[in-house]
């Protein structure tokens, strides 16, 4: 079995280059499990703050622009 030299260091070469190019690929994949991770806590977080709270929407309180402008003139 004659190898050529040339031909086993390219491909030990490749190897490596591929080698190299998964690790990188890992420590992307682990990143953003990392990130996807804590967007779900953030999103859990937010949900649950919001069923806990009652909240009620006012509504904007001036029946027309002139009143509203009125009650901003008499707080400025």
């Amino acid at each position: 079995m004659k190898i050529q030299v040339p031909k086993f260091v390219r491909d030990v070469a490749n190897v490596q280059m591929m080698k190299y190019k998964v690790a990188s690929q890992k420590g992307r994949i682990t990143k953003l499990e990392h990130s996807v991770k804590r967007l779900v806590h953030l999103v859990k977080d937010d949900i649950l703050s919001l069923q806990e709270k009652t909240r009620k929407y006012k509504g904007n309180e001036y029946t027309s622009y002139k009143s509203a402008v009125e009650e901003i003139n008499k707080k400025y």
